[in-house]
């Protein structure tokens, strides 16, 4: 083997520091991209939990609107069945003193 001259060998060694220096920058910048593809996912995961919280909040809110709703509709249907037992007793008691024209007595 033949040794190498002095400005061959040079050469080679600033070669070789050269690309090692590239290989840091390469390595500086994948780190930098790492960490914003970290940043970006990190964000998306926030995003994603904000979005399921509103989610959950809408759908407690409509849950609620039902609900009240349905407590509405039960009170209405309540007072609407008092009110029909009222008139309906009354109808009775007054077609209880009803005479009929042949002189019968209804009720």
């Amino acid at each position: 083997m033949n040794p190498l001259p002095q400005n061959e060998r040079a050469a080679r060694r600033q070669a070789w520091l050269v690309f090692q220096a590239q290989l840091d920058q390469l390595d500086a910048r994948l780190a930098q991209i790492d960490c914003a593809v970290g940043a970006l996912e990190a964000e998306q995961r926030q995003r994603r939990r904000a979005q399921a919280q509103a989610a959950r909040a809408a759908a407690a809110a409509r849950q609620r609107e039902y609900e009240s709703a349905q407590a509405v509709r039960r009170q209405r249907m309540a007072q609407g069945l008092a009110t029909a037992a009222a008139l309906g007793l009354g109808a009775v008691a007054s077609a209880a003193s009803i005479r009929h024209p042949m002189g019968l007595r209804l009720g």
